[in-house]
């Protein structure tokens, strides 16, 4: 039975006369979101055994990553650039972190494709945010991160991801979590999505070219609990597709053109428990096809058709069931 070395204590070197931002360490088991203030990454900093560290560089007064060049390849378990004015040469300095695992470069104003390259090189890499990078991220630099095998989670809103481009993803095999909300693609990229078979998450909000067409390649994601389309231009003829998702926890379809008929195609959604309606056509009879989803815990009908009666009606049939009438924000999930 092979034994396994007992953790150390990590030191960190950073420069002594200035802070190159905030430390952070987080226990395995704690949860994604889960991160406690440890200090400034200023000066010789030694972290306990037995805690993750993230480095959030500091937006504002930082001029110089090349410091993190001196860190040891497995110092850092998450990096946080959002928001700098780093550029594509600056990230050469992160390709020795080998053993990172998270990685956010969204916000960053002189971010192009061609900084990817250098993250191609942090084969350990699970979880990657390159959001709010618009024109800057077109999904050419998506070739450089081919070797990230491991990746779980890219996220990739408010990007000029196009359709040329997004057969690119079909590297990330392990893929479990993907935003494409305000990307630039349309019906002719979800053959694409649909290939990735271990999607668990998928937003496409803000898709204003993703029509009924484009869901049907998207019913081959087995394992797909959680999808956003709010804001598309689906319609009731594309929840038939939507209902093969038998996997499905949460489902959002506001600010879509459905209607009754449409909800018909729901019934299937056996575990769904939660629902957003919000600003469609449906109203008091769409309601009826609802009552049978025991598992609904959530329902969200502000701007809809649906009067109080009906939606007393609903929650009589599922008492454990929050229905609303009232407009509220898009639910996502943690991590």
């Amino acid at each position: 039975m092979t034994r396994r070395r007992p953790q150390r204590k990590r030191t960190l070197p950073f420069p002594r006369d200035r802070s190159l931002g905030t430390l952070y360490v987080q226990k395995p088991g704690w949860g994604s979101l889960c991160w406690e203030v440890f200090g400034e990454a200023r000066g010789v900093v030694v972290v306990p055994a037995g805690y993750r560290i993230k480095l959030e560089v500091a937006r504002e007064g930082v001029e110089d990553l090349s410091p993190v060049a001196g860190l040891a390849e497995d110092a850092l378990y998450a990096l946080d650039l959002s928001g700098t004015r780093f550029g594509d040469d600056d990230l050469t300095c992160l390709r020795g972190l080998r053993g990172l695992r998270e990685l956010d470069l969204s916000w960053m104003s002189r971010l192009t494709d061609a900084g990817l390259e250098h993250i191609g090189t942090l084969t350990r890499l699970r979880v990657l945010n390159l959001a709010n990078n618009y024109e800057r991220i077109t999904g050419k630099g998506l070739v450089y991160l081919a070797g990230l095998s491991d990746l779980e989670e890219l996220v990739l809103s408010d990007s000029h991801v196009e359709n040329a481009t997004i057969a690119n993803l079909r590297a990330f095999k392990k893929l479990r979590r993907l935003n494409l909300s305000e990307a630039c693609v349309s019906d002719v990229a979800m053959p694409h999505i649909g290939a990735l078979r271990s999607l668990h998450e998928l937003d496409l909000e803000m898709l204003i070219r993703l029509t009924d067409v484009g869901l049907g390649p998207l019913t081959a994601l087995v394992h797909l609990r959680y999808l956003i389309l709010s804001h598309t231009r689906i319609s009731d003829a594309g929840l038939e597709a939507i209902g093969r998702l038998r996997s499905l926890r949460t489902l959002i379809l506001s600010n879509t053109n459905i209607s009754d008929a449409g909800i018909a195609h729901l019934r299937s959604l056996t575990k769904l428990e939660c629902l957003s309606l919000q600003r469609t056509h449906v109203s008091d009879d769409g309601l009826l096809h609802l009552a049978a989803l025991t598992s609904l815990r959530s329902l969200k009908l502000g701007g809809t058709r649906v009067t109080a009666s009906g939606a007393e009606t609903l929650k009589a049939s599922l008492p454990s069931c929050y229905v609303t009438l009232e407009e509220i924000g898009v639910y996502r999930p943690p991590g």
